[in-house]
């Protein structure tokens, strides 16, 4: 399924309920960022809200099959968020949308206002032409890639690497050794580091080797309940020491016990993504 026909596919869901404002963010060529598109809409009442983002899911699922990762925010229908992985949909209040205020907050991503159903032939082309695959870059850039790839390894930051730390249970792949010096080097300049790909390329054992290179004494990982065991796994794999994994439906219990703990802790948090929406608690008790 690519993502010119989800799109087109959640457009027409939020139509079918009569979705006001409707714009497509475009973040694929923002660096950094756990998804390559917003598609934000609003609805006049709670009850739309609601009913937008069921159409979404219904539409959308009928017509391509695909089922969200994810979505949240019906308790209150002020802010719905439709997880589809390369694509997030946000069904707000009016209120809401204006105060938040996402088209705003990633104004150097490109923006697309698809204000008619039958505008979606244009809407597609213009994604379309921005889609990777299509893409043109300009020789400079192409030199500025080769110049970073080249000299911007951090080669000589000294780490142990998945192999070295299994025993050689892992084989060391470059572009996961370049993500842990990276990761390092950013949780150190930053207090924190996202690490974000494609499925099955081990963002998993790049954040196992991370916490062993940073050797905390209190490591907290919360994660899916079907990936706890696997993480159990990974901590004996990778000698963590002072773990603790949680099941994300937890996150209340990991408040209550670390929330007042003075000392230094690593927190790893899995799927970070289902945690956007600043109205849900899982939201508001990880902040």
């Amino acid at each position: 399924m690519s993502n010119e026909e989800l799109l087109k596919a959640i457009i027409e869901g939020i139509q079918e309920r009569k979705g006001k404002k409707i714009t497509h963010v475009d973040l694929s060529e923002l660096e950094h960022v756990s998804t390559e598109h917003f598609l934000i809409c609003q609805g006049s009442s709670t009850m739309q809200v609601a009913a937008i983002a069921d159409s979404v899911r219904e539409y959308v699922q009928k017509k391509t099959g695909v089922k969200p990762f994810n979505y949240d925010g019906y308790r209150n229908s002020q802010w719905i968020v439709i997880d589809y992985g390369n694509i997030y949909v946000h069904v707000f209040l009016p209120d809401f949308r204006e105060y938040y205020n996402l088209e705003q907050l990633w104004n150097d991503a490109k923006a697309i206002d698809i204000s008619v159903k039958n505008g979606n032939k244009d809407f597609v082309k213009q994604v379309k032409e921005r889609l990777w695959l299509f893409a043109k870059p300009e020789p400079y850039k192409i030199f500025a890639r080769i110049l970073f790839e080249v000299y911007a390894s951090l080669d000589q930051q000294e780490i142990k690497t998945p192999h070295e730390i299994t025993g050689g249970r892992y084989t060391n792949f470059k572009y996961q050794i370049d993500a842990i010096k990276f990761g390092i080097d950013c949780i150190n300049k930053n207090n924190g580091v996202i690490i974000a790909d494609v499925v099955g390329l081990g963002k998993s054992i790049i954040a196992a080797a991370i916490a062993y290179n940073l050797d905390m004494r209190k490591t907290v990982i919360i994660v899916p309940p079907h990936l706890v065991d696997q993480w159990a796994d990974y901590q004996q794999e990778f000698g963590l020491r002072g773990v603790k994994v949680y099941s994300s439906g937890k996150i209340e219990e990991v408040y209550n016990t670390y929330a007042d703990d003075k000392d230094p802790i690593l927190y790893v948090i899995d799927e970070a993504h289902r945690y956007r929406n600043e109205l849900s608690d899982s939201y508001q008790w990880l902040h």
